[in-house]
């Protein structure tokens, strides 16, 4: 990896941001097994011949579990986002923040390149998703033909096009009647998560506990 990311920075003059797993760490301080000092070197070396600037991150207090018992847990850094300082320039506000990993043993990184600009005026339409456990109730059906099936104006683009935004508001009006609450349990139960996963001192009770 470190070969390729010199060869980036040599055929490659412009500002640019690398982010993702480096399978690698830039300081031992850690919970669980250390990292042998050479190859904390050779990173930092590479970063330093690419002009690479680490751009930290918030959030999580580790991005990488490998979700074994204690004693055998292992939590550290592997996953950045490192930009050349033209880069760091041209997006002064980026912020990088390690968000839930569901079922990853890695955390995934939000980039944000406008976090402290505030609100932008433009609208922004909400991407519709279809959720899985809609299937599991015989009501879903039902909504959709209803949806699909009521009269529309136009040509035939225009009328398919009509009838897909009618049944995902319908869908979208139905969930929040139908599983509102689940959704709400859930965010709950992510939020208790997260606020565990950043608390180290949660962390360190957890791995005595295992002696």
């Amino acid at each position: 990896m470190w070969c390729l990311l010199r060869s980036l920075s040599r055929f490659y003059p412009r500002p640019w941001l690398c982010a993702g797993n480096f399978n690698e760490i830039l300081v031992n301080p850690k919970i669980g097994a250390s990292r042998p000092r050479r190859q904390i070197e050779e990173f930092r070396s590479c970063l330093y011949d690419c002009q690479l600037i680490d751009l930290g991150y918030s959030g999580y207090k580790y991005t990488w579990c490998n979700h074994r018992e204690t004693p055998d847990t292992v939590r550290t850094h592997l996953d950045r986002a490192c930009a050349m300082t033209g880069w760091r320039t041209k997006f002064p506000n980026v912020n990088v923040e390690a968000v839930a990993a569901g079922g990853s043993d890695h955390n995934p990184l939000l980039i944000n390149l406008e976090a402290d600009k505030g609100p932008r005026h433009t609208q922004r339409h909400k991407i519709f998703r279809f959720e899985a456990m809609w299937t599991l109730s015989e009501e879903c059906e039902d909504v959709i033909k209803d949806s699909w099936c009521g009269e529309v104006e136009g040509d035939a683009g225009s009328r398919i096009l009509q009838r897909t935004r009618r049944v995902q508001e319908k869908l979208i009006g139905w969930d929040r009647e139908r599983f509102g609450h689940v959704k709400r349990r859930v965010r709950e139960l992510e939020e208790k998560l997260e606020a565990y996963a950043k608390d180290s001192s949660v962390l360190v009770t957890t791995q005595r506990g295992g002696h």
